[in-house]
């Protein structure tokens, strides 16, 4: 399974995703996730500290590149 996580502008949405994002590697091991995250905003910092996949760029260019 493949999970592409994306938002963007004020950031609010990192931290429940996050926490959705800690339960399905706790219950469902072997998926692949990626988020797509702006190429200046703070989630890029705050996910990549975390350990999580980041991919910096617009929603459209990288989910194309991501749903193949």
């Amino acid at each position: 399974m493949r999970i592409v996580y994306t938002g963007g502008g004020t950031a609010g949405h990192v931290f429940p995703a996050l926490a959705v994002h800690r339960v399905l590697e706790e219950r469902s091991p072997g998926w692949r996730a990626v988020w797509i995250v702006s190429r200046k905003g703070p989630e890029r910092d705050w996910l990549e500290k975390s350990g999580v996949r980041v991919s910096p760029g617009s929603s459209e260019e990288r989910f194309r590149s991501h749903a193949r």
